[in-house]
């Protein structure tokens, strides 16, 4: 077992099962809060969906849909006494956000939460930091020719080949940083129901291999996609991209994202046509 993994951990909670009667509901709020904090706060709501096949034997009940939680954690220069109260202290943090997003699943407003914290005592020890992050971006959103670079250094929102996207880094993590892209609202002729579900079962089934996960933006009414990379592009030793290197992942993510979600919503048109 290598050092990552005996200070690492990602394990996957399944929270509670939804009745379909509030299944829209509790989807839409999962799915801003993965937007909310998503990948930043290593939290990510996924979906285990009911069978759409009804079972034989009308004695077996059908399981319910069922929404789970990935959550990301370190032991990292932890003994055994810390990391059970690390533990105790995570498990209580996902109760608390749980039980606040399910008791207001009925209010008119979005819910806004904060996800479980990544806690690391010690972050990796690389050279990078979010004054050179800063500096990076500026140079890259320079070869984008942003329209705004000092807003962009700022916010991270940059405007790409049609695409209006987000770029995120903390000190706290400081050896990765995240592409959020804004996909636009879902298409009219779409049921949003089975947009939402196949965004969270795809975040329980294939979130953590793929490093994509979905949401909605706070409104509720725009979908993001979150994809996270690794800072360093060596895997040997730290080796942060240059500004051209993060210039051209900037222009590819922007275009593959506007062909991955034509291609989907195509394929759903073709499923629920109007």
């Amino acid at each position: 077992m290598s050092s990552k993994q005996k200070t690492s951990m990602h394990f996957q909670l399944k929270l509670l099962d939804i009745p379909d009667t509030e299944l829209e509901i509790v989807m839409k709020m999962a799915l801003v809060q993965n937007c909310i904090s998503g990948i930043r706060g290593k939290a990510i709501f996924g979906l285990i969906p009911k069978p759409l096949i009804e079972p034989d034997d009308e004695k077996t009940a059908l399981p319910a849909n069922a929404l789970t939680m990935d959550v990301y954690t370190s032991f990292e220069n932890m003994n055994e006494s810390a990391q059970q109260a690390h533990l105790q202290e995570l498990k209580q943090h996902i109760q608390y956000q749980w039980s606040r997003l399910y008791n207001n699943r009925h209010q008119s407003g979005l819910l806004k939460m904060t996800a479980p914290p990544r806690r690391v005592c010690t972050p990796p020890k690389v050279g990078f930091d979010s004054y050179r992050w800063k500096q990076l971006l500026r140079d890259a959103a320079l070869l984008c020719q942003a329209e705004d670079v000092d807003n962009c250094v700022k916010t991270g929102l940059m405007h790409v080949k049609g695409m209006n996207l987000q770029l995120f880094y903390e000190d706290g993590v400081p050896d990765v940083f995240e592409i959020r892209v804004d996909l636009g609202p879902i298409p009219e002729k779409l049921e949003p129901i089975l947009i939402h579900k196949s965004m969270l079962t795809h975040n329980h089934v294939e979130g953590d291999e793929s490093g994509t996960r979905w949401g909605l933006h706070p409104r509720g009414d725009r979908i993001v996609m979150a994809i996270e990379h690794q800072l360093s592009t060596s895997t040997k030793y730290f080796s942060p991209p240059t500004a051209h290197d993060l210039a051209e992942l900037i222009k590819h993510t922007a275009n593959e994202s506007g062909k991955l979600w034509a291609s989907i919503s195509q394929g759903m048109k073709q499923i629920c046509p109007a």
